[in-house]
């Protein structure tokens, strides 16, 4: 795989300390972490199957197109 999820780092920071008199600082962890969870696992299926030669190959392969 050309990526690797790092376990202790989130890929979506979400602020840790929102505003408690605020609508949307009170409620904002709960709403959109799910919604953040949901697109991490789908970049990480998406990034799942690309390995480092299919990169090396994309790059070979624009090069090739650029020194035309």
């Amino acid at each position: 795989q050309a990526v690797n999820v790092v376990q202790d780092k989130e890929l979506f920071g979400i602020h840790e300390q929102p505003n408690p008199a605020c609508t949307v600082g009170r409620n904002i962890q709960d709403t959109i972490g799910p919604i953040f969870s949901v697109a991490e696992l789908a970049l990480e299926k998406a990034l799942g199957v690309v390995t480092i030669e299919d990169v090396v190959k994309d790059i070979l392969e624009k090069e090739k197109f650029n020194n035309q």
